[in-house]
């Protein structure tokens, strides 16, 4: 077992984390990091090839992960995440983890992040294929347990904003807390916060946004042979905020919801429990096409 905490302490981050795996065995690691201003990271133009910017990052590809966290503190200060241009694959988050394990029978690991009353913005813009962005991230072949959580303590605004200005755009995904994995044991995601906003838009109208998502918690169970577990109230969905926006202008195949679970034909299975407490709930459609908006869904991939 091998053990490392980190400690990060900055007034302002924009960091580009690379994909080099360098660890090895099992380990439980600690991340924190309080941001004291502004921040802002920014994938432009031309990135490509799985490139990777977060501000928590833990790549261990092959070994496996236990209990501990990943916390980010920002305060009331903003937290901006841009993919600008035509970025292929990229990945943005504010905290990630890539294992093949994560969390154990015994202890979860934590993804959180707190606000007091500053707004987190993910923004995808221009011709980009295939890219990610989320604020807590998971990829794994088995999440055994993890807690993904979103907590402002007043007053915020989060944004999620597909500004399509190209029709080449196509398959970009966005989340607040996002799964994507082969086996889903036990997990939590949750984003609670009574004056917190969440503003879904999809393009502008001028071009197609096809064949993209976006969530407040999001599992990504759309590969032949993904699994949920199947006792009942292991995994959730949990979405507890004054308001909820979605806003789809010219979209193609295209998904929002606040709860989703993205599965696949002749899928394995499981249970899952979804959770929607809104004051108020706005959906708009404006020239979409084959597109769906939902408070929780679970359901396939529109393409």
């Amino acid at each position: 077992m091998k053990n490392v905490k980190t400690t990060m302490i900055a007034s302002a981050i924009a960091l580009s984390l690379g994909t080099a795996n360098v660890l090895a065995d099992s380990w439980t690691i600690v991340q924190e990091a309080t941001l004291s201003n502004p921040t802002t990271l920014t994938q432009t133009s031309t990135t490509t090839g799985n490139s990777v910017q977060a501000i928590n990052n833990i790549n261990i590809d092959g070994d496996a992960l236990g209990g501990s966290y990943q916390k980010v503190t920002t305060s009331t200060n903003n937290l901006t995440l841009i993919q600008d241009g035509a970025t292929t694959t990229a990945k943005q988050a504010v905290n990630r983890i890539s294992a093949t394990n994560v969390g154990t029978s015994a202890s979860a690991f934590i993804q959180s992040v707190v606000i007091s009353g500053g707004a987190i913005t993910l923004d995808q813009n221009g011709a980009g294929i295939d890219n990610t962005q989320a604020v807590n991230d998971t990829v794994a072949t088995t999440v055994l347990e993890l807690q993904q959580t979103l907590s402002p303590s007043a007053t915020s605004t989060i944004k999620l904003e597909q500004g399509v200005a190209d029709a080449t755009a196509t398959g970009n995904v966005q989340a607040v807390n996002r799964v994507k994995a082969t086996t889903v044991t036990k997990l939590t995601q949750t984003i609670s916060g009574t004056g917190v906003t969440l503003d879904l838009n999809q393009a502008d109208g001028t071009a197609t946004a096809n064949n993209t998502i976006q969530a407040g918690n999001l599992i990504d169970a759309s590969t032949a042979g993904d699994s949920l577990s199947d006792t009942a109230d292991n995994v959730v969905q949990n979405i507890n905020i004054g308001t909820l926006n979605m806003d789809q202008n010219g979209s193609g195949a295209s998904i929002q919801a606040g709860n989703a679970l993205i599965t696949i034909a002749g899928a394995t299975g499981g249970k899952i429990k979804q959770t929607l407490t809104t004051n108020t709930l706005s959906m708009t459609q404006t020239t979409a096409n084959g597109s769906v908006q939902s408070g929780n869904y679970v359901g396939k991939k529109l393409w």
